[in-house]
């Protein structure tokens, strides 16, 4: 029977290693014939541990440095983790930091992401940056945004062209949105293409077209999807968003 120091160590060793429960249970059963570590004898932790950190090594997904640094973030954010693991997943679609799948592209989205929102949150509270944390570093990394997001962004301007004159269903306006929205009202859209757009630009794109399309008709369904089910639930049109607008209009 090992002691609780040796528990804190192998789980410490998992957590830093980015490795799911499914595949620590997994090493558990295969390496050392047991399904928990608490079978273990003391003469087995550091065997475990160097095991963990070698499959860490081996395994696909974020690194351990790159989820020591979203959890930096994470902490300086005050987020819970289901609450982080809401934003991986609108970025990248998976739904854990800790996916396999995941790529070094996906990790500068979610940092861009995550980096917005603190800034936002410092903005709002007056608080200086965590040591270590340089504003705009993320997001002056020349990263495109994810097709994902893009076919997003698709969709509500073709929602919204219905709902235009003639004269306003070009790309220009698109553009003029897409300026106001990422605070360039006065050089036009902030790239050539929009498939140039990083990511921090076109989440606040898209929120500007929910509440365009909100104002052009205010009983339209926010989403398409029910049960909290929509990735993309952070960018619905509110209830009051929509009260808002109706009385705009009459």
């Amino acid at each position: 029977m090992i002691e609780a120091k040796d528990i804190r160590a192998i789980k410490m060793a998992q957590r830093a290693a980015g490795l799911e429960d499914r595949e620590y249970r997994e090493l558990l059963r295969q390496r050392f014939r047991v399904v928990s570590c608490k079978e273990l004898s003391p003469d087995q932790v550091d065997s475990v541990v160097k095991e963990i950190r070698g499959a860490g090594a081996r395994r696909g997904g974020w690194q351990a440095r790159q989820l020591g640094l979203l959890a930096k973030y994470q902490r300086a954010l005050g987020w819970e983790t289901a609450r982080l693991r809401a934003e991986v997943q609108r970025v990248t679609g998976t739904f854990t930091e800790l996916s396999p799948s995941l790529t070094q592209t996906d990790f500068d989205r979610t940092m861009q992401v995550v980096e917005a929102a603190l800034e936002a949150q410092l903005g709002e509270s007056g608080g200086d940056w965590p040591a270590g944390m340089e504003p705009r570093y993320w997001r002056s990394r020349n990263v495109a945004c994810s097709t994902r997001l893009l076919h997003r962004l698709g969709e509500l301007w073709r929602e919204l062209r219905g709902h235009l004159p003639e004269v306003d269903r070009g790309d220009a306006y698109l553009c003029g949105i897409i300026a106001h929205a990422t605070g360039w009202p006065n050089r036009g859209c902030p790239c050539e293409s929009l498939y140039g757009l990083q990511t921090d630009q076109v989440l606040p794109a898209i929120e500007a077209l929910k509440d365009r399309l909100a104002h052009a008709h205010p009983t339209a369904p926010a989403a398409e999807t029910v049960d909290g089910a929509d990735p993309f639930a952070r960018f619905q049109v509110s209830d009051e968003a929509r009260q808002r607008w109706a009385e705009r209009g009459q």
